[in-house]
């Protein structure tokens, strides 16, 4: 692939080829291959995109809030979709809180449990091992620590974890 993850206006000689496919939309993470989930997201970049793409446009990156998503919907007003992405795992209220749903600390916690259990079972049910699935659900509190005050004991302990027993 070479230059594809380094180079800014790659999107830019794409977009006549893929104005072109019978495409229904593209969806576009406006950052570097080579940044990875590091960085910035290039909003320049995207807008660049924006002006030469002609089919519908879902924006994907760095929304973990509903002051962040409510930018760049008043930013960019033609694009209709917005995809959240990690920012589930670090608040997974945020879709709620971006319709205006607003809900007690018990009930959220208690959805929030049952969100919670229900990935658990459902990767306990698909792999081979409690491992795989707990190794799977230290991936999801790498992110979701973070809708936790004062959680690095509670980190440290879920990094620990080797069995069922211990992660739960």
């Amino acid at each position: 692939l070479g230059d594809v993850y380094k180079r800014q206006d790659e999107c830019l000689a794409l977009a006549p080829i893929l104005n072109d496919l019978p495409l229904r939309q593209i969806t576009m993470h406006p950052r570097l291959g080579k940044q990875g989930y590091k960085g910035e997201v290039d909003l320049q970049g995207f807008s660049a995109f924006r002006e030469v793409c002609r089919l519908p446009l879902v924006y994907n990156g760095d929304i973990d809030s509903p002051d962040k998503f409510m930018d760049l919907s008043e930013r960019y007003p033609d694009v209709n979709s917005f995809m959240i992405g990690r920012g589930m795992f670090m608040h997974p209220s945020l879709a709620a809180q971006i319709k205006g749903v607003t809900m007690e600390e018990a009930e959220y916690r208690q959805r929030l449990r049952g969100w919670h259990d229900e990935i658990l079972n459902g990767y306990l049910a698909i792999f081979s091992g409690e491992k795989d699935a707990i190794f799977r659900m230290k991936e999801i509190w790498s992110y979701l620590r973070l809708d936790f005050e004062n959680s690095d004991k509670l980190w440290k302990k879920i990094k620990k974890a080797q069995n069922l027993t211990d992660y739960k």
